[in-house]
């Protein structure tokens, strides 16, 4: 769908570059686009080049396009997105009216308008897995998995409240079990990573299961 939006990212009150992608501008689709973008990053969209690794549709402009019809405004420092509707008073005048939606943190903003559609990598993905599963339950178990949750996690002196989805977890997880057994192929148990390794599975395991319960919890 052709809805058009500027997303711009600001960094100490000042704006560093802004964005236009030409479809899905509606609030559902920019969710889809921030949250490839929180994947990607690790939970924490800390560069505007985040946005643009994950989503390469993004193009650079020096001023908000003419015919768009929402601007979406990220602060680096807060996370926080601040949505604006563009109203256009008559069709005669390129005058915009811009009246602000809403504005929260990026993960409250994900878990409100992320969808699944039918035309996405992730649905396709998981079609192909689950064959014997109607694409509802598919869609809802996508769903489930991009829910951000504030969860404590065990840091270097002690634990810290972070934002994370089962989607994530199942990455940062795959990651570290492919590091795993690369290790062991390799260079057998005696590899001094392999224990550590061994401690980063076991707390992803654990996140995974307060996650999980947590989910279930609010739904």
């Amino acid at each position: 769908m052709s809805t058009r939006a500027n997303y711009s990212f600001i960094k100490n009150n000042k704006t560093l570059v802004t964005f236009y992608i030409h479809h899905d501008g509606y609030p559902e689709g920019a969710a889809n686009y921030f949250q490839k973008a929180l994947l990607l990053s690790n939970g924490r969209i800390d560069s505007p080049d985040t946005f643009t690794r994950a989503n390469t549709e993004a193009k650079i402009c020096y001023n908000l396009m003419g015919d768009i019809e929402y601007h979406y405004i990220f602060n680096i420092d807060t996370q926080v997105i601040k949505i604006e509707k563009i109203y256009y008073p008559d069709e005669e005048s390129r005058f915009k009216r811009f009246i602000t939606v809403s504005q929260t943190d990026i993960y409250t903003f994900i878990n409100k308008y992320y969808k699944v559609f039918s035309s996405t990598e992730t649905l396709q993905e998981y079609t192909r897995k689950f064959t014997w599963k109607k694409e509802k339950e598919i869609e809802q178990r996508i769903l489930q998995e991009n829910t951000w949750i504030d969860i404590y996690i065990q840091g270097q002196f002690n634990k810290e409240k972070k934002p994370r989805c089962l989607a994530l977890i199942y990455q940062d997880l795959n990651n570290i079990t492919k590091e795993l057994v690369d290790n062991t192929l390799n260079y057998g148990l005696d590899n001094p990573n392999y224990a550590d390794l061994i401690l980063k599975q076991q707390d992803l395991i654990k996140q995974l299961e307060t996650l999980v319960t947590k989910v279930k919890e609010e739904k």
